[in-house]
């Protein structure tokens, strides 16, 4: 008797493999607008710049929700959370 499985048993590999490419993170860049917040906008930042500043993004908000007394540390955990669920999202179209 063989097993039957309804999916890739790699899947979730590669969707972690999706969501942290520079094309996935530079898209959400993108979609969030986030070239408006930068010093010189209208210096275009390339592929890897792009991902940077979402890589640069994540670790501040996962900083800022971890400091100990931050009375605003609920509301950053949810940005993060909301965050982190919209780059699954847009990195789950790079695999199918």
């Amino acid at each position: 008797m063989q097993t039957r499985r309804f999916m890739s048993p790699h899947l979730l590999t590669q969707l972690r493999c999706a969501v942290i490419q520079n094309k996935n993170l530079a898209h959400v860049f993108d979609d969030l607008g986030l070239a408006a917040l930068l010093s010189d906008p209208t210096q275009p930042l390339l592929l890897k710049g792009k991902a940077d500043v979402v890589e640069a993004l994540i670790g501040e908000l996962s900083e800022s929700c971890n400091h100990v007394g931050n009375v605003n540390a609920a509301l950053i955990r949810g940005v993060l959370d909301e965050l982190l669920a919209y780059i699954c999202y847009t990195g789950m179209f790079l695999i199918f």
